[in-house]
């Protein structure tokens, strides 16, 4: 159960990391966008 529990945290993180990278990109898009309107 341990060794389960370990891995389910491991994944969960990896998830956020991929979120965190998600909204990142999404913002320097709206950044690119705000800067092509100017």
């Amino acid at each position: 159960n341990r060794k389960k529990q370990g891995r389910v945290r491991i994944l969960k993180k990896k998830k956020k990391k991929k979120r965190m990278l998600k909204r990142e990109k999404k913002k320097q898009k709206i950044q690119i966008g705000l800067k092509e309107k100017n």
